[in-house]
């Protein structure tokens, strides 16, 4: 499975300059757009992920049926 993953991923990469050679540019700059929406979000969980838990905001969950 990850093998054929990989293949897709590869498919992927080598489109993206072609949508702007097809004169997709729309296409293209929303392709270029969630790349780095993506960046961006695994960014900010590494950071959350490595952070101490009381600097990340957490607190203990509430009980269910507690008032």
């Amino acid at each position: 499975m990850v093998r054929q993953l990989g293949a897709v991923d590869r498919r992927r990469r080598a489109l993206r300059p072609l949508y702007l050679h097809k004169g997709l540019t729309l296409t293209a700059v929303l392709y270029a757009g969630f790349v780095v929406l993506c960046a961006v979000g695994l960014r900010q969980w590494w950071r959350m992920r490595d952070a101490p838990e009381e600097a990340a905001g957490t607190r203990e969950p509430a009980s269910v049926g507690a008032r």
